[in-house]
């Protein structure tokens, strides 16, 4: 009784009210209740972030490494892993966060697969150059324009999706001062696209069962650009750092394959830190279970390379070039 007597008075009514300095400290761990998982991601990207590393402009023009000529290892084996959403496990990253981490992290391995792609287009591979590279039957990639996605505030909502062109044929190399190339993704979570409501599951995710979102990341102190489309050619040779993330939307197609669904239209960032981005990339993989995807992981997975540049690339400055693989483009997807 003398415990609950410092806790709690009596007013006048009868009734026992909580002490002010009580309701305070209630106060005190609501809040640390939601920063705790906040803390914890700054504490660890400030411990593991690592130092920029300088750029130099080389003598010679880039020579991007050609695609390597021993053997390809064996792509990961993703028929082992149930192929039905219904036999996964989504596990709570942050407590009340939508956007999970999969058991069994084999699944990854499909999800690799399908960024083994996106990340092959910007290093030189058209679309099916890179499908037949990495045993595609067709082009991983979806050309609609929204999709419905799980929020944690505002239930499942209706986003403008940006996606790559989808000409089978389209080229592009996307690359650094030495010539490397700048792309790299890294998993943020997964969700499935069903509620339940009442006895009734309602699906609402465009006839994707679970949806994955991942950052990709262009990081350049310069960033150079060759776009191949046809007999036309061109080059963009201003140089200007690139430190941008954008939002990438990965669908589950079933039987362990996966499909690029596009990046969320008019999200993302400009001005991320260099110095802490590697931190990043090792956090997100502890709590998200799956690799970080670049170019040294393409290689030691997939055995693929930058393509090297045509001779001569840096005379294909011409306006008329650019524009007419834009027209080709736009005039594919419609």
């Amino acid at each position: 009784m003398k415990l609950l007597d410092n806790l709690t008075y009596t007013e006048l009514g009868g009734k026992r009210r909580l002490r002010h300095y009580v309701k305070a400290a209630l106060a005190i761990l609501a809040i640390l209740a939601v920063l705790a998982p906040l803390l914890l991601v700054e504490l660890k990207r400030e411990a593991q972030a690592a130092a920029p590393t300088p750029f130099e402009w080389p003598a010679s023009t880039p020579t991007p490494s050609a695609v390597t000529s021993t053997p390809a290892p064996t792509a990961p084996a993703i028929d082992i892993c149930p192929p039905e959403p219904a036999e996964w496990k989504l596990l709570d990253v942050y407590p009340g966060d939508n956007y999970k981490r999969i058991a069994p992290a084999c699944v990854y391995d499909g999800l690799g697969h399908t960024i083994a792609w996106a990340l092959a287009v910007h290093m030189g591979y058209s679309g099916a150059a890179a499908a037949q590279a990495l045993g595609f039957a067709h082009l991983p990639l979806a050309g609609i324009a929204g999709l419905d996605i799980l929020t944690n505030h505002t239930g499942p909502l209706r986003v403008s999706l940006l996606h790559r062109p989808l000409h089978p044929d389209y080229a592009a190399w996307r690359f650094d001062r030495q010539g490397n190339p700048s792309t790299t993704f890294a998993l943020l979570g997964c969700f499935r696209t069903a509620t339940i409501a009442g006895n009734r599951v309602e699906q609402w995710g465009d006839g994707y069962p679970v949806l994955c979102v991942a950052a990709r990341d262009l990081l350049a102190d310069a960033d150079y650009q060759f776009l191949s489309l046809g007999e036309h050619r061109f080059a963009s040779l201003e140089g200007n750092p690139v430190h941008r993330r954008t939002f990438e939307f990965f669908g589950y197609e079933g039987k362990g394959n996966w499909v690029w669904l596009g990046e969320w239209r008019g999200l993302g960032s400009d001005d991320l830190d260099l110095a802490q981005v590697a931190g990043e990339y090792r956090l997100l993989t502890e709590l998200y279970g799956a690799s970080t995807w670049n170019t040294a992981w393409l290689a030691q997975t997939y055995g693929l390379a930058m393509r090297p540049l045509p001779a001569g690339w840096r005379s294909s400055t011409a306006e008329t070039d650019r524009q007419a693989i834009l027209d080709e483009l736009n005039a594919y997807n419609l």
